[in-house]
């Protein structure tokens, strides 16, 4: 599903205000580098960071390697995780469950910030910053 339209532009001289500035929400990536790339920058800039942070992972290999294919899954995947000190949640790439956010109500108060890679219109990556983003889940 495409949410945002950004321009396409290289992504190097904006990541570390994006990851810094509560108020900068979206970066975009080159198309001819691709998502992954774009990804690959942010998370080296929160880890430039943050280098002490607690990151966990997501992309669709990580969903197909544990099995993760409903949105039961999912919640149960994520139970399964030790999320206390967890500072970012860095999703590659679009992990494909319908209905994903119901299985991060879990993690509802708990403080951390959620980049997640996308593709926008004219297939233009792009990486969507949320702040504590299931404080409003139920």
């Amino acid at each position: 599903m495409v949410s945002a339209c950004p321009n396409e532009a290289d992504p190097r001289p904006l990541v570390a205000k994006f990851v810094s500035d509560p108020s900068v929400s979206i970066i975009p990536g080159l198309v001819s580098e691709g998502l992954y790339c774009l990804m690959d920058i942010v998370e080296a800039e929160v880890r430039k960071q943050h280098p002490d942070a607690k990151i966990v992972l997501m992309s669709k290999e990580i969903m197909i390697e544990n099995r993760v294919m409903t949105t039961n899954d999912l919640k149960k995947y994520i139970a399964s995780l030790d999320w206390s000190g967890v500072d970012f949640i860095i999703m590659r790439d679009d992990i494909s469950i319908i209905r994903w956010t119901e299985a991060f109500a879990q993690l509802k108060g708990v403080p951390l910030t959620l980049f997640i890679g996308e593709r926008g219109c004219r297939a233009v990556p792009m990486c969507r910053k949320l702040v504590r983003p299931f404080d409003n889940l139920d």
